[in-house]
């Protein structure tokens, strides 16, 4: 704006200089025409290329002043109250901190004994209240343009009469109340006549003639532009100026326009006309007026009359000399200052960068290199959700003075690397903290939902011909200390949206650990994963001696709330006080949560908290808890493997959610892992960059941990999919899929409490960036999964049996009340057993997946589950990884062993390796000799059909196997072993339906062994 009245003042008093010096020697269409570059300047205002020197350039000394003038601050206005948490330690009174101006209303008073209310103040600038006067002005003056011309034209609509004229291409109406002719109207323009006009043929033809001529240059459009002009910049005298001197030459050309289309003898008897219809008019005319009213004052009517009767024609050297001096003064009104754009290499553009968005993550780098205190003018919190805007800087505490100059330092430090593309932004924007509120030099950081921190930029959008600044987001940081600075700048903000019951709870509980002293502390109890201490005695002393002064110290400032799962935590402490009350404090990654009732329902770490939780950002309180885990249990050491494209590891299809991490991985300080997640972790290189990442599949703490730039970083799984995925309920299950490097959990999601909704299956990969969430893949041909049928693994004779079963149990489900109209199966390898000597049988899974019409109509009883495409999965002998196909290789032909393994035994597992030994004893390809003792009882399990199995072979051989029966049991030394040991042989010796003979003269040398 304030470029735009430079410019346009500097373009008006040039053509004003123009004007007088060509008056006599070009025409008056020439300087008519002029006055559309003001027009030009004023509504569109656009610079066209840059020149280094121009008005701009020329006037930066002048702007710099004017600027820092404007933004002088001259009023203050009240912007709400602000409660604070009363500071009631010992020896202290609560102080209320005024965040305005001295005066009555702006002193704290105390609200009651946990917290103060204090008025709080924003100031308004002389810019701001200079803009609320401006659009005070445009309200004023366009009405009052509306006014002007929608009251003269229900004037003419209410008084007028047609008026026939031949050959005239406009309508012609008779007024008689008309002070002179007029054209009036710019999408359907009209003549109006008055009495005198309509006199004579003669005095008609020319009036006439001189509308026209009018029309034909528009005049009417132009009136209109130069009432907009007048009612944007209603202050500006030199627009006012502008407009009437436009007018008055916009005559003066229609007079040369109609008298050229008249011919040179018609010029006496035209100014004869002129004289006798021109009324003198004392006052000025409206410029706000649409209408051509030939009126004016003396002077401009004898200006007129005189150019008519001297008839000057045009001299070629003074238009062009008016020619190029107009050029040179466009040139240095319509151009900007040159921009000296950093350079962008080729590395941007190979990160996906645009030039512009390049440039200005440049620009950035280079002004945080050099940023020091004196820079930052403002520094503005906003928040998207409330409209509520903090400024930091105007009446800044000491904490906020020193979290700012903490920032500057971490703004420094930011490198190039951490900055990649912004596309598309991963959830609403939440909060925003800028510096210099007014948008013109400095930067911004964006903050979403979800934690994805954006770095926006100056920049300028233009409307109806008027620069708007703004901030764009150019790119995402992924820098983990900014993340942190921001939030603890933000934590004020952060807890806007607290119901009145949480804020009482989080004013109590700042009130308590203010004034917590060692002596109200009965114990601390410290639970570690399955384990559970109370400190007592010296320890309690120890401990009480840090834990107590980080409480003490703990503001506001240093909580944030967000949501979580209710009870997932590496560690707890309980703080028992002597009262009976207790305040609990979980521990995950880097950050401390409380846990409360107010805040947290007590439900599972299966089930994701409606209700924020109330985290606690203190590194002393972090700190003191810490010193608790006195051997943390490490991370093992990253492994590598060969690097992999990454389109070899991601489906095909495209996922289901991506969730950017950025800002949401937490820095791990220390590699500490839950004392009880060792048996959980596995590694795999889950982004093909050659360095596998750790997995904790932990139901309790599902986690990636992966390094960047020598750093390790953790995410918490469970915390950061419930952000983004909200419909979420229950996290039922985690399980690393190794050979698809992915990640698998299970659970409900759309339901309306714990335990209702649906279930789900996601598949999760890691692409290094993101997050990558896949539903199953449903596709299947012929009712065998596509990916069964481009498998090499996977025979197709195999395939077809899979096919036949599942079949067989869809035709079973016929009629039911679900109605159920697809079924397919899928088929996977899993691999050739060897620890079976002489035999390598192959292990084929197959899973069977039945569809329902009607999903509501399943009985969920006995394991069923259905998820939420209506794929059912109906009980235990129908579960995913079951049941199973085995083969083996018969001189070259693959042979299907008949019999089945129970589907709810994991592959691997001591139920799976029972169920192997006693299908492959089944189907007579292992001889009792072959069998060790452990593998012999994995055969007994199987029950009946063991000993049916050991009695056909002959008695020596039958003999050799109980010895080594009885040899393992001898063996045995944990009495689960052994009472399951002792389980299946009174299973055995009882009364069995089913056995053969040969089975009952087993049973008889079974019951003589160990009977």
């Amino acid at each position: 704006m304030k470029e735009i009245l430079l410019t346009s003042s500097v373009l008006i008093l040039a053509l004003l200089a123009l004007r007088q010096l060509f008056r006599r020697t070009v025409s008056r269409r020439m300087q008519y025409a002029l006055w559309l570059l003001v027009l030009v300047r004023l509504l569109v205002p656009v610079n066209v290329g840059t020149l280094a020197h121009n008005v701009l350039s020329a006037a930066e000394p002048v702007q710099a002043v004017v600027e820092e003038r404007l933004d002088t601050p001259v009023l203050y206005v009240q912007g709400g109250t602000e409660r604070r948490p009363a500071q009631l330690l010992p020896g202290k009174e609560s102080q209320g901190e005024p965040l305005s101006p001295q005066s009555d209303a702006a002193q704290s008073a105390p609200a009651d004994e946990y917290y103060t209310v204090t008025p709080t103040y924003r100031t308004v600038t002389l810019s701001e209240a200079l803009t609320y006067v401006w659009y005070a002005g445009m309200v004023g003056v366009g009405a009052w343009f509306l006014f002007t011309n929608l009251r003269f034209a229900r004037a003419l609509r209410k008084a007028r009469t047609p008026y026939r004229v031949e050959g005239c291409r406009y309508p012609v109406y008779l007024m008689s109340a008309l002070p002179s002719p007029c054209l009036f109207g710019v999408l359907r323009p009209a003549i109006y006549l008055n009495n005198a006009a309509a006199a004579s043929p003669e005095l008609l033809r020319f009036v006439l003639a001189h509308e026209q001529t009018h029309a034909r240059h528009l005049d009417p459009l132009w009136s209109l532009l130069r009432g907009l002009c007048l009612t944007v910049y209603w202050f500006d005298p030199l627009v006012w100026l502008a407009a009437v001197l436009s007018r008055e030459d916009g005559e003066l050309a229609c007079d040369e326009g109609t008298l050229r289309a008249l011919g040179a003898d018609e010029r006496t008897a035209y100014g004869k006309a002129l004289l006798s219809l021109v009324p003198v008019c004392t006052k000025p005319q409206n410029p706000l007026l649409g209408a051509t009213t030939m009126t004016g004052g003396k002077r401009s009517l004898k200006e007129r009359i005189t150019r008519i009767a001297e008839n000057r024609q045009a001299k070629t050297a003074a238009v062009f000399a008016a020619v190029a001096l107009a050029a040179l003064v466009c040139a240095v009104s319509f151009t900007g200052a040159p921009d000296t754009p950093p350079e962008v290499t080729q590395e941007w553009y190979d990160a996906g960068f645009t030039t512009e968005d390049a440039q200005a993550c440049l620009e950035f780098l280079d002004w945080a290199a050099e940023l020091d205190g004196s820079k930052i003018t403002g520094c503005g919190a906003w928040d998207a959700e409330t409209g509520a805007a903090h400024f930091l800087l105007e009446e800044p505490s000491d904490d906020t003075s020193a979290q700012i100059e903490a920032l500057e330092g971490i703004l420094r430090s930011v490198r190039a690397e951490e900055l990649t593309p912004f596309a598309a932004r991963d959830g609403e924007v939440r909060y925003t903290l800028s510096f210099n509120d007014d948008y013109t030099g400095y930067y911004g950081f964006s903050l979403s939902e979800n934690g994805q921190v954006a770095l926006d930029a100056p920049a300028v959008y233009e409307t109806e011909g008027e620069p708007f600044p703004y901030m764009k987001a150019v790119a995402v940081v992924d820098n983990a200390e900014l993340t942190q600075a921001l939030y603890r700048l933000l934590r004020p903000a952060l807890l806007d949206g607290l119901t009145a019951a949480q804020r009482d709870a989080v004013d109590s509980f700042l009130h308590w650990a203010q004034a917590l002293r060692a002596e109200d502390i009965l114990n601390l109890q410290f639970r570690d994963g399955s384990s559970s201490r109370f400190l007592v005695d010296a320890e309690l002393t120890a401990l009480s001696a840090q834990l107590v002064p980080a409480l003490n110290a703990l503001t506001e400032a240093e909580l944030y709330t967000q949501q979580g799962y209710g009870d997932s935590a590496y560690y707890t402490l309980a703080v028992n006080l002597r009262d009976g009350t207790q305040y609990t404090f979980l521990c995950g990654f880097d950050r401390v949560r409380l846990l409360h009732p107010t805040f947290e329902p007590g439900l599972s770490s299966s089930y994701p908290s409606d209700r924020p939780t109330l985290w606690i950002d203190s590194p002393a309180l972090m700190a003191c808890l810490d010193s608790l885990e006195a051997s943390p249990a490490p991370l093992p050491d990253f492994e590598t493997a060969a690097p992999t494209p990454l389109a070899d590891i991601l489906p095909a299809r495209e996922p289901w959610m991506t969730i950017p991490l950025a800002g949401k991985a937490q820095r791990v300080t220390d590699r500490r892992i839950p004392s009880d997640a060792l048996d959980w972790l596995i590694q795999m290189d889950m982004d093909g960059d050659g360095v596998c990442e750790i997995v904790n599949s932990s139901p309790n703490f599902p986690a990636i941990y992966y390094k960047r730039g020598g750093q390790l970083y953790g995410v918490d799984l469970k915390s950061v999919i419930t952000a983004a995925w909200p419909e979420l309920n229950w996290w039922d299950f985690t399980s690393a899929a190794p050979a698809i490097r992915s990640v698998l959990f299970y659970g409900l999601s759309a339901g309306d409490a714990p335990g209702d909704g649906v279930n789900f299956t996601r598949y999760l990969y890691f692409d290094g960036e993101s997050l990558l969430l896949y539903k199953p893949d449903r596709s299947h041909t012929d009712h065998i999964a596509d990916a069964t049928l481009a498998d090499p693994s996977v025979p197709a004779e195999v395939a077809a049996r899979a096919k036949q079963l599942v079949r067989q149990r869809y035709d079973t489900l016929a009629g039911s009340a679900a109605q159920y109209d697809d079924w397919y199966t899928d088929v996977s390898f899993l691999g050739a057993e060897t620890r079976y000597e002489g035999l390598a049988p192959e292990v084929y899974s197959f899973s069977q997946h039945y569809h329902a019409q009607k999903p509501e109509k399943i009985l969920l009883a006995g394991g069923t589950e259905v998820d939420e495409d209506g794929w059912a999965i109906l009980d235990g002998d129908t579960v995913l990884d079951g049941p199973y196909i085995v083969c083996l290789m018969d001189g070259g032909t693959r042979r299907m062993l008949e019999g089945s393994m129970s589907g709810d035994c994991s592959t691997g597992s001591p139920a799976y390796y029972a169920d192997l030994t006693a299908l492959l004893a089944k189907n007579n390809v292992l001889r009792p000799d072959a069998l060790d003792g452990g593998l012999l009882n994995e055969a007994m399990s199987s029950g009946g059909s063991f000993l049916n199995w050991l009695g056909q072979y002959d008695a020596a051989e039958q003999d050799r196997a109980l010895e080594r029966l009885s040899a393992y049991r001898a063996s045995l030394t944990d009495s689960y072993d052994l009472d399951m040991f002792s389980r299946i042989v009174a299973y055995l010796l009882g009364d069995r339906d089913g056995l053969t003979d040969a089975g009952r003269a087993a049973q008889e040398r079974f019951r003589a062994k160990f009977g």
